[in-house]
């Protein structure tokens, strides 16, 4: 049991870090394709100025 618990732990956790992590990078993503028009619209203006 004790050699068992710590490999089922590390995958747990492997596991659980790669969900936070894909988690995060669809939120970047979406954020991203949500902020673009806006942020190119101010780099616009920018150079216009």
């Amino acid at each position: 049991m004790p050699q068992i618990s710590p490999m089922n732990w590390s995958i747990l956790m492997l596991f659980f870090f790669w969900i936070l992590i894909s988690i995060m990078t669809l939120i970047s993503f979406e954020n991203k394709k949500f902020y673009l028009p806006k942020t190119i619209k101010l780099t616009f203006r920018k150079w216009n100025w």
